[in-house]
């Protein structure tokens, strides 16, 4: 079926979105006649799309009456790199954040995308045209954390606190605050919490499983952990299910009343593996996890987690830092405290869980 949608309203449209997603920001922006190959259509029809852009002032007409994206005034325009695996989703929270950052302090923005850590477009991004890099690469190692180090006064590292090394870090509610969800389990009456984990990264998992170990003891309440190491060419959730199936067949968890998965996919796994043998959450075990809140309230039943404060406002602090807006020296972790925040605010009740103290639904 054709569009009803001019053909050059179509291409501007493509072009806006690979403005936006920082496609010409290593290289000038194409010409008329490029486009005219491109897209199969005539020179009228592209400049009908390029007048639309203009219109819009996301071009401007330089030297030689050429076509380029505005910078500002007598200065070179901040560039900005969102770098993250394929898993990452368009919809991301942490890409929206700085995408949105970057669009409300007129950066360039660009994303890119990667499926190893081995794979040559992080070294050569960390080498490429960039102001700020944001780097979801999970806790670097060997030689792509020595190139970090070289590039450290332009990288931001996501979730990976590497900040005693000099390098910046971009994290929303620590792991601390598993002592939180923890609690909360221990006050609907659960005295024995398990911990539950497929690792990719075990250092991530590791420091949350610490605070569990540590909340219990605190709690005067016991649990097993159950962490294994994941497969990363497979999903997680779907890992997690198999795992899970084969502990349960094992004996475990069925002196547990509750059980703290370290993310959204461990517990995803978990449940299902819990509704195949015939165990009720939360009737028979109560199930909680830290993070994601939009996926956690998909789920039959909806999962109790720890969910992130709005991130506009510690993304707006780290683009005023680093453009020197408001530079704050020595400063290198950004992320939120969660004791400056109630319970209610960070923890997000699902069905996973018994809505009031004392176990009675």
């Amino acid at each position: 079926m054709r569009s009803k949608v001019p053909k050059y309203v179509q291409i501007a449209e493509i072009l806006k979105r690979r403005i936006a997603n920082g496609n010409y920001m290593s290289q000038s922006f194409p010409g008329g006649p490029k486009l005219v190959a491109e897209f199969g259509v005539n020179y009228r029809t592209v400049r009908q799309a390029f007048q639309l852009l203009l219109d819009e002032g996301l071009l401007v007409r330089g030297e030689n009456e050429r076509l380029v994206q505005p910078g500002g005034a007598g200065r070179t325009p901040f560039k900005v790199a969102f770098v993250s695996s394929g898993y990452c989703c368009p919809a991301d929270k942490w890409l929206l954040a700085v995408r949105e950052a970057a669009r409300k302090y007129r950066c360039m923005f660009c994303r890119v995308v990667f499926d190893t850590t081995d794979d040559a477009i992080l070294y050569e991004t960390l080498d490429g045209d960039f102001d700020l890099i944001f780097l979801s690469v999970g806790t670097p190692d060997g030689l792509l954390l020595d190139k970090i180090r070289q590039k450290k006064e332009k990288v931001v590292l996501l979730f990976a606190d590497m900040s005693a090394e000099g390098i910046p870090f971009f994290d929303g509610i620590g792991n601390e605050a598993c002592a939180l969800i923890v609690r909360h389990l221990a006050r609907r009456n659960c005295r024995k919490i398990d911990f539950f984990s497929v690792m990719q990264t075990p250092e991530f998992y590791t420091a949350r499983r610490d605070v569990w170990e540590k909340t219990l003891k605190e709690l005067n309440c016991t649990g097993e952990a159950y962490c294994v190491m994941g497969n990363v060419e497979e999903e997680r959730f779907v890992q997690a299910h198999r795992l899970a199936a084969g502990f349960l067949k094992q004996g475990a968890f069925r002196e547990a009343d509750g059980v703290f998965c370290s993310d959204v996919e461990a517990a995803q796994g978990l449940l299902r593996a819990f509704a195949d043998a015939g165990i009720r959450v939360p009737e028979e075990i109560q199930v909680a996890s830290f993070g994601a809140p939009e996926l956690a309230a998909m789920f039959i039943p909806s999962i109790t987690v720890i969910r992130t404060p709005p991130l506009a406002p510690l993304a707006a602090e780290l683009f005023e830092h680093f453009l020197g807006i408001t530079p704050q020296p020595g400063r290198l972790r950004f992320n939120f405290d969660y004791r400056k925040f109630t319970e209610d605010e960070l923890i997000m009740q699902g069905e996973s869980t018994w809505k009031n103290e004392g176990g009675v639904p």
